[in-house]
């Protein structure tokens, strides 16, 4: 085991170890269905008025988010951009643009789209429905309690690839990874901010759990960072 990995298992939360129950029985089989997005949104702001008013919120309204606003603050956090010299560029950089970093969505409440966890495609701006039922409160249980989780219209997860960056930066590949996902979390505090929405970056979860939520098996694909996303 190298000290990447190392590092990444000894700092991981275990439920045993707040008093939480396991939420080990969580299970998901890919459906495989194609859901497409709609194009995104011209979206005018000041960056300078963006910035200055960004902050980590904590207190949802409960709404539902427009299926358009929600597309859009997909594609401004985890888009696809163009592509060249054999690679498809996102809205924001990755070490030798091998992209280790997977965007999963655990929607509650996002007009035309039912209850369920999906991953975001980005090259061609869809996602696939990986399983339906609402896992809110599940992911509020897995992030150490946080109820106030539970009143999110949908919450990003992020997860990292190990061997897609590994392969040729070795344990600095790590590294890589967690600057990575710090980016993109930049993209969804200014995408919310952008569209009307609140967010808050979470770090504090079960590893193991949340993983498996979106299924990853928490070694080859590791969670590293969350964001609920709710109407303000």
């Amino acid at each position: 085991m190298g000290i990447g990995e190392r590092y990444q298992e000894e700092t991981k939360y275990f439920p045993e170890d707040f008093g939480y129950p396991s939420l080990e029985g969580i299970r998901l089989e890919p459906e495989g269905e194609i859901i497409p997005l709609e194009r995104p949104m011209d979206v005018e702001v000041n960056l300078k008025e963006l910035l200055l008013r960004r902050r980590s919120i904590r207190e949802f309204t409960g709404g539902y988010v427009d299926f358009g606003v929600f597309s859009t603050f997909l594609w401004i956090s985890l888009g696809a951009t163009g592509r060249g010299l054999g690679y498809t560029f996102r809205t924001f950089p990755s070490a030798g643009a091998l992209y280790p970093v997977e965007g999963y969505l655990v929607v509650e409440r996002v007009e035309g789209l039912e209850p369920g966890i999906y991953h975001y495609i980005p090259e061609d701006h869809s996602i696939r429905l990986l399983g339906r039922g609402s896992y809110m409160k599940a992911l509020a249980i897995a992030s150490l309690g946080q109820s106030w989780i539970s009143r999110a219209s949908f919450s990003v997860v992020l997860t990292g690839v190990v061997e897609r960056i590994t392969w040729k930066y070795r344990d600095r590949g790590y590294r890589y990874m967690y600057i990575e996902a710090g980016h993109i979390g930049q993209n969804i505090y200014l995408a919310a901010g952008a569209l009307g929405l609140g967010t808050c970056a979470i770090g504090a979860f079960f590893d193991d759990e949340v993983a498996r939520m979106v299924g990853a098996d928490g070694r080859r694909e590791i969670s590293l960072y969350l964001f609920p996303v709710g109407t303000v």
